[in-house]
């Protein structure tokens, strides 16, 4: 055993021990005599002392700054839950402070719930939409059933849930109302009442508020033709609806004579609705009814039976019609009933009694039953297999009250019954009773209609078939529920790339830990320079498809937030002044600044001043001019800096009676 090596030990553990006694002497006899000594002893040796020291009292009774929990829920443009709809990239950013201490940071990246509410009528997206139903419309095969569009739904979607809702109304319908006019020489008085009624007959669908357009067509090239007519429909554009039977020449022989049928386009009603069902420029909205109201004291083609004697007299023949009048009248009436622009007809006779029966048919003397009142019976079957209305019948041109019932009975909708809604031929929902204000709404939530949804109509533009009795449909409330995966693969934060991998439709939420990122892009001066206060930090996504997610941020962090403890303690003192009404200097708190707070820029007077500003404060405490500078802040200057704050430890705040400030240094 080296027992020199042994002493030596003993000696440098002893040396050490006289050092660490002698080091703590010397700071118990500085501490009595210094401030910055006083400082010291006041935090090691002072608590274990039994005699109370006035200084150690007062300092360590000084306001320590401390650590505050602060959590940020919102993005950088104010809202708690961000919803991005992108392809390929999208981006938002978060504010924090620089000097933010992270303690947690998440990002919830959920798919979002997407609502399609919409129906497309004519290309244009309507959140309501009304449907006239025509009558006589009682197969789903019926080419001509009414329906509704839905919006388009996006390739790739997953729909959550579908509904929407159908009111039955009774409203009247908006209305073009179309006349069409016998042009032949007896119809000068039918003309004339027509021109001097139809303005009251404007006036009256005005006042009820339905939305209505009128039209009158002159028939051929006949001789009478009153001036509110706004088109002439000539024989050449007639004939290419239906070609009429003209007058042609007669062969006959001595003491007899032989009939050879025609017609006229002047006086062939028929044929003038064919056209203007087919041509006419009808408003192109699926709330309208459309009217046409023939004007006549002539059979559907017009014209008659003509003859020729041997001595070159004209006369009469046997047969009181061409045979064109059948057809007329079918033509007519398929042309009308066609639902993309059904028609309803109105014929008003041409016949002060109300019989325009024409060539003597429907006289007393009545020789022939099948063409008696023949002329009537066409007009009743046009409105019977167009509207549908059993005591609606053909009125006379003189009875402009009938006139304009018949017209409200055909706007005044009835309440629907017997309702089926169909898709791709498959039902989807029904009500059978009538639809009316009390029963209205019925809400279309079915399993079926969600699952066809669902199969049959992402990336396309779907429609809702209606089979009802005659009546007015209103859909709304459209609710699809669907998500659309962007197929997210990464986010970035700052110069960070966090991978995303389960975020989908099996998965349509996920949680993202960003507390190692953020915290190290705060540190990153090249993102956060060091002078900066706040630090805006990018959050971009990346995608591979066009889709829609919900952002959620939840970050907590500590921070020594300086200004705003300053300010809240200046405030404090000028309360305590009374707002400056007291005479008498005071020290209002001297507080220590934590060693850990780190200066990245200096507290300056003016920016307390934007602080006192941002929370609209300057009718408490003014700061009207700083070192000749007028800050905007209130009338008076109410308080001074004697220096900036940086790189400081303590911080005083006292009230200066005289001058009537709060004054920090």
């Amino acid at each position: 055993m080296n027992f020199k090596k042994g002493e030596l030990s003993i000696f440098v553990i002893f040396s050490i021990l006289i050092t660490i006694a002698g080091i703590m002497l010397l700071f118990y006899m500085v501490g009595t005599s210094t401030n910055a000594g006083k400082k010291l002893y006041c935090k090691t040796f002072y608590n274990n002392n039994n005699n109370k020291d006035e200084f150690c009292e007062n300092y360590l009774s000084l306001g320590l700054m401390k650590k505050k929990l602060y959590t940020v829920n919102k993005f950088s443009d104010n809202k708690p839950n961000k919803i991005l709809h992108f392809y390929r990239h999208a981006e938002t950013s978060i504010n924090l402070k620089k000097n933010a201490e992270i303690i947690n940071a998440s990002l919830i990246i959920s798919l979002e719930e997407l609502v399609l509410k919409n129906f497309s009528e004519n290309n244009i997206e309507k959140e309501r939409v009304t449907r006239i139903i025509p009558p006589f419309l009682k197969s789903i095969s019926n080419p001509r059933l009414p329906s509704v569009k839905l919006a388009k739904i996006p390739t790739d979607s997953k729909i959550i849930n579908s509904s929407f809702e159908i009111i039955g109304t009774q409203k009247p319908a908006a209305s073009d109302i179309v006349f069409v006019v016998d042009t032949s020489s007896s119809m000068v008085n039918e003309w004339e009442a027509l021109c001097e009624n139809l303005n009251d007959l404007k006036k009256k669908m005005s006042e009820r508020n339905i939305d209505s357009e009128f039209f009158i067509y002159a028939l051929g090239k006949g001789q009478t033709i009153g001036e509110c007519v706004n088109k002439t429909l000539t024989n050449a554009m007639l004939s290419s609806v239906m070609r009429l039977q003209e007058p042609g020449p007669v062969i006959g022989s001595p003491g007899n004579y032989h009939v050879h049928p025609y017609d006229k386009y002047e006086e062939a009603w028929a044929v003038g609705i064919s056209w203007i069902a087919r041509n006419h420029a009808w408003r192109n909205n699926l709330e309208l009814k459309r009217i046409i109201i023939p004007i006549s004291d002539s059979d559907p083609t017009g014209g008659g039976p003509i003859g020729v004697t041997d001595d070159g007299n004209w006369k009469n023949g046997p047969s009181r019609f061409s045979g064109t009048e059948q057809n007329a009248i079918a033509q007519a009436v398929s042309d009308c009933k066609k639902f993309d622009k059904w028609i309803y007809l109105l014929p008003i006779e041409g016949d002060e009694e109300g019989n325009a029966e024409g060539y003597g048919v429907g006289s007393p003397d009545c020789d022939n039953i099948l063409t008696c009142k023949q002329i009537n019976s066409w007009m009743q079957k046009i409105i019977t297999e167009t509207t549908g209305i059993s005591d609606l019948s053909p009125v006379t041109f003189k009875d402009k009250q009938s006139i304009f019932k018949g017209i409200l009975d055909i706007m005044v909708t009835p309440y629907p019954e017997k309702i089926y809604l169909y898709m791709r031929g498959i039902r989807i929902g029904e009500y059978l009773p009538v639809l009316n204000e009390s029963s209205s709404p019925q809400i279309i939530d079915s399993y079926i209609f969600n699952n066809i949804i669902a199969d049959i109509c992402i990336g396309k533009k779907c429609e809702i078939k209606i089979l009802s009795d005659e009546g007015a449909l209103v859909f709304d409330n459209l609710k699809i529920l669907y998500q659309l995966d962007p197929d997210m693969r990464s986010v970035k934060i700052g110069n960070f790339v966090v991978p995303l991998q389960n975020l989908g439709y099996s998965y349509p939420k996920a949680l993202i830990d960003l507390t190692k990122e953020i915290s190290q892009t705060l540190s990153d001066n090249s993102i956060c320079p060091v002078n900066n206060k706040e630090c805006n930090i990018l959050i971009e996504l990346n995608s591979r498809k066009y889709g829609a997610v919900e952002l959620k941020l939840k970050i907590e962090y500590l921070l020594y937030d300086l200004e705003q403890d300053l300010l809240n303690k200046i405030l404090e003192c000028w309360r305590a002044s009374s707002y400056g009404n007291t005479e008498e200097n005071f020290l209002c708190e001297e507080f220590t600044v934590s060693s850990n707070y780190k200066y990245n820029y200096k507290i300056t007077e003016e920016l307390i001043t934007e602080l006192i500003k941002k929370r609209n404060s300057c009718h408490i405490i003014s700061n009207n001019k700083i070192r000749g500078d007028d800050y905007a802040c209130g009338k008076e200057d109410n308080i001074r800096f004697s220096q900036d704050i940086y790189n400081t430890n303590n911080i005083l705040i006292e009230y200066d009676g005289v001058n009537k400030q709060i004054v920090v240094s």
